[in-house]
């Protein structure tokens, strides 16, 4: 048994790890999924909070990685993912994970979409070089693809549109107007 964990221990510390987008790690007692990572660093954030996110140095995410055997799944043994089913038809023709979508002002990048609820995930990246939180935003496929369709329609202003001929035309009150005014400053004061 301790030749087994030995074994183990060594082949952790040598192992180079498959990281991806979404990834679940564990560091110490801790469940988190990668945001983003780079060479330097690593961006965590909390899945059960998702607006508490963590950055980390690279050096010490790998270290951190190897300390947990949890994260053993995520070892590259260089074999190919057997476990991965085929890739399937995608859901939508024009949303996909890793879009970056504009509406009323604001940027969205599609982080999933639910292949049975037809859920579109995305993170509003508006404010993302500034302080702000990360806000993270649900919504059906069929209304992201109508957001799309939105941007594609024409985007000329009404003044500019031509009116249609069939539109009637109604014609402005003619008659005398008059101006009215208060004379009785105690109007609406007492009662019966």
């Amino acid at each position: 048994m301790r030749a087994a964990a030995q074994r183990m221990e060594e082949t952790r510390a040598a192992a180079q790890y498959r990281l991806s987008l979404g990834a679940k790690v564990y560091i110490g007692s801790q469940e988190y999924s990668i945001s983003s990572f780079d060479e330097n660093t690593v961006l965590l954030y909390n899945p059960r909070c998702p607006l508490i996110s963590e950055e980390i140095s690279r050096s010490e995410f790998d270290a951190k990685l190897r300390e947990n055997p949890l994260n053993d799944g995520l070892i590259d043994d260089g074999k190919p993912d057997e476990e991965q089913p085929a890739p399937e038809a995608p859901l939508s023709d024009t949303v996909h994970s890793g879009d970056t979508i504009e509406h009323d002002g604001r940027s969205y990048v599609v982080e999933s979409i639910g292949s049975i609820s037809r859920d579109v995930s995305m993170r509003d990246v508006t404010f993302a070089h500034e302080n702000g939180f990360p806000i993270s935003r649900v919504e059906k496929l069929e209304t992201v693809e109508g957001w799309l369709e939105e941007a594609e329609t024409d985007l000329t202003p009404a003044w500019e549109k031509t009116k249609p001929e069939d539109m009637p035309i109604v014609p402005s009150p003619t008659g005398e107007k008059h101006d009215f005014r208060i004379t009785d400053m105690e109007l609406g004061y007492g009662g019966p």
